[in-house]
């Protein structure tokens, strides 16, 4: 984006443009994390594999670079996820999630247990809750399906009921 496009809102007139893409902007140091600060539906952290852009309000999770090594940047992801689904940043509230609200939290980091280091705990620790997620995402579209087809049985049971009521007529004299 060369910043030559109109930015649409809810107005019927463009009011200015999307702004240029600077460089800095875009992330392609990967795997990475970012968040938006704000949202009407509470803030998000987002686990990047391909360069994305931040800028505005989507910041980009940098660590310390003498942690970078010894730091599982998915198992960093799914802890800042959980910091946005208990506390639940707002656009229209305070405290938003910028950097220096996020940078206060304090992220528990296992330590090296015998023949596994810390690294290796993190890892299993993610492979864990994607797991724990996939099965309650499996359990969810199977209780959606028997949610349809209940609705479909009670459907055929209604239209089977009131189609086999004959219809009366009388006829009154006035």
């Amino acid at each position: 984006n060369k910043g030559k496009y109109p930015l649409m809102t809810g107005s019927l007139n463009a009011d200015a443009s999307v702004k240029e893409i600077m460089t800095n902007h875009i992330i392609d140091s990967l795997p990475s994390i970012s968040f938006n600060k704000d949202n009407d539906a509470g803030s998000k952290a987002f686990y990047h594999e391909k360069p994305f852009i931040v800028g505005g309000h989507h910041y980009r999770v940098k660590l310390k670079d003498e942690f970078e090594e010894d730091i599982y940047c998915k198992y960093i992801y799914y802890l800042l996820q959980k910091v946005f689904d208990r506390k639940k940043f707002y656009q229209k509230k305070a405290p938003r999630a910028n950097s220096s609200v996020i940078g206060e939290e304090l992220f528990f980091i296992p330590k090296s247990k015998g023949r596994y280091s810390s690294l290796d705990i993190q890892k299993i620790l993610v492979e864990f809750w994607e797991k724990i997620m996939q099965n309650i995402d499996n359990k969810l579209e199977n209780f959606d399906k028997m949610l349809d087809l209940t609705d479909t049985f009670s459907k055929a049971l209604l239209y089977q009921t009131f189609n086999n009521i004959e219809a009366k007529k009388e006829v009154f004299d006035d």
